[in-house]
């Protein structure tokens, strides 16, 4: 059995806008994520140049930056209507970011 999903853009516009999040972030790698043992997602992107990426995203989207309701905080949610995909646009999304990038 095979399923076909359809690509529609505003799951792909959804995907694309979180990887943008992360533009510019280094790739782990298995040396280079491993400290005493131990494996890590280490991010190199600062505050700012996270900060940054989102303003873009959500002027590129046509979001104020009010309605965004930025904040400091190590913290982004994602939000979309019930029906529209989410399950599907948020898997997609991690294998955009761990295999693509």
């Amino acid at each position: 059995m095979a399923f076909k999903l359809e690509q529609l853009e505003y799951q792909e516009k959804a995907i694309q806008s979180v990887v943008d999040v992360f533009k510019m972030q280094e790739r782990n790698t298995f040396d280079s994520a491993c400290h005493y043992g131990v494996r890590s997602n280490i991010g190199t992107l600062s505050q700012e140049e996270i900060q940054e990426n989102i303003k873009e995203v959500i002027s590129r989207n046509g979001i104020p930056e009010e309605m965004a309701q930025l904040s400091t905080d190590n913290d982004l949610c994602i939000e979309m209507e019930t029906g529209t995909g989410k399950t599907l646009v948020y898997l997609k999304t991690f294998t955009e970011i761990i295999f693509v990038n």
